[in-house]
């Protein structure tokens, strides 16, 4: 006898399948409903799976902020259980960052909560092998079992369940492309046998007089975006919020202004045939390549520059995910994908954009590889032209799980340039026969729809392309960080950053209006308000000091010839628009160029720059992503061109090795000596470490001297920038009289018999994601409508002693060769 079970979804669940056991699963499962029934009151589990937006959108603030630690606790525990039993990946992403909003900035946060403690080491052992749910387990056995409670085990179980959060994202875009049906064999394929691929005969064959493969070439428009309403493509976004998930993107061809190149799609992908049996890839703008020999190699996307190219291989299907783990030579996959010994060789370029430009550039060109190898083994049969709407829909799914496998996430708007023209992208619905329906709210590939010559006539993009002046700041940051935050910030339902996602959907309407219609000054009025209010509301980290200083200048030399600001893609910095009067076009441009330049200059140490700013001048274009193939004496695959950085310097220029040595602060006698001292052997790698024998243990708790907070000040936890004002601080050291310990710290402090030191040698490359800055000029924060450094910071909190004392205490800042001549330059100006 076999049993159906049909009931309402409960935690993501919706059917069974059981045999004759049936009856007895079904009393546990009336169990489990009936155990996990009082738990229907946790306001936090309500919240995940409530259909009511009223209950759904609350903000976790709100549920939180009133408990005490035994309230969060027991709520935690619920939230785990339910995240722990929950079937539905989108419910079990929420609840983890539920949890670790809780651990992380209510119970770590806690004034009862011991501030130190121990974390075990098996839990840091489990999550650097980014084994989450291991990690939280043993951190979780401390924290219930142990009776430990401390805020640094609170903020590593914190910190686990946002990673987890994230994995289980990658985990749900996986699941969502591989349940589409053209996508099966990425995920389903068992072994070689059932691989489906071949390339066709007249790719692998070579021209009769030449000898020579064909090669085949995919262009690629890049995409500009009026709006997004907020990251809304974002994968988590678009699939949970599709009526909020909207964007408005122009598929565009560019060249630098004032150059003499053609206006051309800027992203290309070249592909052939060679009888090596590797991958070889090959990034002519990076100027590095590498032939891939295994399987594992190409499944590594951290070990070189060449990630997205790998992710657009694996996405592409020729190595299909389903193959990482499998004991299958890289070789045979070749030769059955080709019908013969070989490989191929993958080579792709970038014209005139940096990384990091804001215009979807790692998407697009994720988009014309996948699109080109997809072409090479068959799946797309079509060797030249555009591509089909089915096609391109393929190529979409496919590149946000390259995104994914690459490690930017980015959202499916960025894959604009497979679809000509002007469009508007939607979020839609799931409904019943999509993969996602009962998954999630939406479907993992939006609705598109370009505008035709009666939505917008030819005279109104004329209008649109003079009106506006698309330029590259220079500026190349890592979006990454800042999608995380956007996808964050929208499970939390933070109060400010719902109100204002809510504010950008409202504009969204008026802008298409704008575009429409040419009315230009009313567009740059509203991408303006867009820019101030949603975008920075929600992540203020998009702004920076470079482009506030940008705007103003601009703003204030152009007057009512200016009309507005518009930021393109994650961040502001790199590809942004100016929209201004077209009548002043070539002037403006000219103007925006030299502000630009001044102000790198003033910025060069301060901010991650990559290249000059530029202004470029760009077209629509009306065809998408297009495909050539070249054959005979034309079929020449594009080679890295050689540095010749040096060649047209004159030799005075370059500098002798004494001149970089003195240059650069090398200290000869310093070397000679540890020179000498490792030939003598008394230093070498083996000896700089304590010897075994030497007995190593943690500071104990009573052996430093502890201060606390004066009882006094007002000064609650977990509200960020709250000003307070020290009136009588005090410091209470265990077994010394608190009046005493005052006394002598102002008397010291009075009679300069203290100086601060502050270390200003780095180049603060982590704090930048690897960009070399000088970190204590970077200004990293606005405080009062102003943009302030670390060293001003510094030099704050002197100048507030200063006012308590009546003394200005000495204040050293200490450099490097990397960062003297930036700090020096810094203080003068």
């Amino acid at each position: 006898m076999c049993y159906l079970l049909v009931f309402e979804r409960l935690n993501g669940f919706s059917l069974l399948h059981f045999t004759e056991a049936a009856p007895y699963y079904f009393f546990l499962i009336i169990s489990y409903v009936k155990i996990i029934n009082p738990s229907m009151s946790n306001e936090l589990i309500k919240t995940i799976i409530s259909e009511d937006p009223a209950l759904r959108n609350r903000s976790v603030r709100v549920l939180l902020q009133d408990m005490d630690i035994d309230e969060l606790l027991h709520t935690a525990g619920e939230l785990e259980g339910f995240r722990i039993t929950c079937g539905n990946l989108y419910h079990k992403v929420r609840a983890s960052l539920f949890l670790f909003v809780a651990y992380r900035y209510y119970l770590g946060k806690n004034n009862d909560v011991c501030p130190q403690g121990q974390i075990p080491f098996e839990g840091v052992k489990a999550a650097f092998a980014r084994d989450f749910e291991s990690a939280i387990d043993l951190y979780l056995d401390e924290i219930r079992n142990k009776g430990n409670r401390n805020s640094a085990l609170f903020s590593a179980i914190a910190d686990s369940y946002y990673k987890l959060s994230f994995k289980y994202l990658f985990d749900q875009v996986k699941l969502s492309i591989s349940l589409c049906s053209e996508n099966y064999h990425l995920y389903h394929i068992n072994g070689l046998d059932e691989y489906p691929f071949s390339v066709p005969a007249d790719v692998i064959t070579p021209d009769a007089e030449t000898g020579r493969y064909p090669v085949g070439v995919d262009v690629s428009p890049v995409r500009l975006d009026p709006s997004h309403s907020g990251w809304s493509d974002i994968f988590f976004l678009g699939m949970d919020f599709p009526e909020g998930a909207r964007v408005v993107n122009m598929s565009v061809n560019l060249k630098i202004h004032g150059s003499d190149d053609p206006v051309l799609p800027p992203c290309e992908c070249y592909c052939r045939f060679i009888g090596e049996s590797v991958i070889h890839l090959i990034s002519i703008d990076l100027k590095t390549s590498k032939k891939i020999y295994t399987v594992n190699e190409l499944f590594n996307f951290g070990n070189d520059y060449l990630s997205l190219v790998k992710a657009g291989v694996v996405a592409s299907g020729i190595v299909p995910p389903c193959f990482e783990y499998k004991d299958i030579p890289l070789k045979d996959i070749l030769q059955k994908l080709l019908g013969k010994q070989g490989g191929l060789e993958i080579v792709t370029r970038v014209n005139h954009i940096p990384k990091g430009s804001r215009l979807a550039v790692s998407t697009t060109l994720l988009s014309t590889i996948i699109t080109r190898l997809m072409r090479f083994s068959g799946q797309i049969q079509e060797q030249t032209g555009p591509l089909t709407e089915e096609k391109r829909s393929v190529v979409a799914s496919r590149a946000i799980l390259g995104e994914w496998l690459g490690g930017s996430g980015g959202g499916w708007q960025d894959s604009g340039g497979l679809w000509p023209g002007i469009k508007v992208i939607t979020g839609r619905l799931a409904e019943e026969g999509d993969p996602e329906f009962g998954v999630s709210r939406g479907g993992l590939i939006p609705e598109h729809y370009v505008f035709t010559r009666d939505d917008i006539p030819e005279e109104v993009e004329d209008k649109i392309l003079k009106s506006l002046v698309l330029v590259h700041g220079g500026i190349s940051q890592d979006v990454g960080p800042v999608l995380e935050m956007v996808t964050e910030k929208y499970l939390l339902k933070y109060e400010k950053e719902w109100n204002a996602r809510l504010h950008g959907i409202e504009l969204f309407d008026k802008i298409i209006d704008a575009l429409k219609t040419g009315d230009m000054k009313e567009f740059g009025r509203l991408t303006t308000e867009d820019w101030e209010d949603p975008i920075q509301n929600i992540i203020p980290w998009v702004n920076n000091a470079f482009t506030e200083d940008l705007i103003n200048r601009v703003q204030d030399e152009y007057k009512d010839d200016y009309w507005g600001f518009l930021m393109l893609g994650g961040m502001s910095g790199g590809g942004m628009a100016f929209i201004r009067n077209p009548e002043i076009n070539e002037p403006f441009k000219k103007r925006v160029g030299t502000i630009m330049i001044e102000l790198k200059k003033k910025y060069k140490a301060a901010l991650p720059f990559i290249i000059d700013p530029v202004v470029y001048d760009f077209e629509i274009n009306h065809e998408g992503i297009i495909a050539r193939l070249l054959k005979g004496r034309d079929a020449r695959m594009p080679a890295i061109a050689l540095n010749r950085s040096h060649e047209n310097r004159e030799p005075e220029e370059l500098l002798n090795e004494s001149e970089i040595k003195s240059h650069y602060g090398f200290d000869a006698r310093s070397h000679e000596h540890m020179k000498s001292l490792l030939k003598q052997g008394k230093i070498s790698l083996a000896t700089n470490r304590l010897s075994p024998a030497v007995d190593r243990e943690d500071v104990r708790f009573d052996e430093l001297s502890h201060f606390k907070e004066d009882g006094t000040i007002t000064h609650p936890r977990g509200q960020k920038g709250q000003a307070y004002t020290i009136i009588s601080p005090s410091f209470t050291k265990q077994g010394a009289d608190e009046e005493e310990l005052y006394n002598k710290g102002m008397h010291a402090l009075k009679n300069s018999e203290a100086a601060i030191v502050t270390f200003a040698g780095g180049m603060g490359s982590r704090w930048t994601h690897g960009a070399a800055v000088v970190k204590p000029v970077n200004p990293f924060i606005k405080i009062e409508g102003k943009y302030r450094t670390f060293m001003e910071c510094h030099l704050a909190k002197s100048r507030k002693t200063a006012q308590l004392t009546g003394v200005m205490m000495p204040h050293v800042f200490t450099t490097s060769y990397l960062t003297h001549n930036a700090i020096v330059n810094y203080l003068e100006n």
